[in-house]
C-alpha cells in the first residue's frame, strides 16, 4: 500500500493515516514524499507504516510498481492527478477520494473512488486488499486503460493538435 505526495494538509496524508485504522492489520502504508506533517503523522501511524521521504524518480516508479494499492486523499478536489495514471500503468489499484478530475481517470473497472471520508477510504482499501480476484482484474484493466488513454505518443499528438488549433484561433483574433 503506497501513498505518494507532499506531507502537507492540502495533500491529505492525515486522511490516509486516519484511514489506515481500517486496514493496518492487512497492510502497512508506505509514504513517499516529505513535508511539515511528517513527524506528527509518523507518531500517529506508529507501526502501521513507513515514511521514506523524498525518493528519486526511479525509486518512485519502482515503489508504485511494487505496491498492491495506491491511495491519496487530498483535502481539495484535484483537477488532474498524474499519480493515478502512474498507478494504472503500473497495475497498482488506485483507491482515492472521488471528485474533480480524478473521476475521469479512476473508473470502477480500474479502481475505487470513495466519499471524502477517511473511514470510507479505509474500508475501500481493505475491500480491495481482501479480494485478490477483483484486485487482479482492476490491475489488468488499469494497465489497458493507461496504455489506451494516457500513452505519451497519444497525449503528444493530442497536445500538438490542441496547440495548433490555439495558434490558428489566436491568429484569426489578431487579424
Amino acid at each position: 500500500m503506497i501513498c505518494p505526495g507532499a506531507l502537507t494538509t492540502a495533500k491529505g496524508p492525515q486522511n490516509v493515516v486516519a484511514a489506515a485504522r481500517e486496514f493496518s492489520d492487512a497492510a502497512p502504508v508506505v509514504f513517499i514524499g516529505d513535508g511539515d506533517l511528517r513527524e506528527q503523522l509518523e507518531e500517529e501511524l506508529g507501526d502501521g507504516g513507513r515514511f521514506l521521504g523524498f525518493v528519486s524518480h526511479e525509486d518512485k516508479v519502482a515503489l508504485i510498481n511494487a505496491a498492491t494499492v495506491l491511495t491519496a486523499a487530498p483535502e481539495k478536489l484535484e483537477h488532474f492527478g498524474i499519480i493515478y495514471i502512474e498507478a494504472l500503468a503500473a497495475g497498482t489499484v488506485p483507491v482515492a477520494y472521488g471528485g474533480g478530475g480524478v473521476d475521469s481517470i479512476v473508473t470502477e473497472e480500474v479502481g475505487v473512488l470513495t466519499e471524502r471520508n477517511p473511514q470510507a477510504l479505509g474500508r475501500a482499501v481493505r475491500a480491495v486488499l481482501e479480494d485478490e480476484d477483483r484486485r487482479a482484474s482492476m490491475a489488468h484493466a488499469g494497465r489497458r486503460r493507461a496504455k489506451k488513454r494516457y500513452a505519451a505518443p497519444l497525449l503528444g499528438d493530442e497536445l500538438a493538435a490542441w496547440l495548433e488549433k490555439a495558434v490558428v484561433t489566436g491568429s484569426r483574433r489578431r487579424a
